[in-house]
């Protein structure tokens, strides 16, 4: 019964963690850093 506990949490930190990254770049892109202005 644990392992697919485990399984379960790893799916969803996976998950997390893509939802994070797209956050991120999706951030990265709506504001231009300063280097690329100048």
């Amino acid at each position: 019964p644990g392992n697919n506990l485990i399984g379960l949490s790893f799916l969803v930190y996976i998950f997390f963690l893509i939802f994070i990254f797209k956050i991120y770049k999706f951030l990265s892109y709506e504001t231009p850093s300063d280097k690329n202005e100048t």
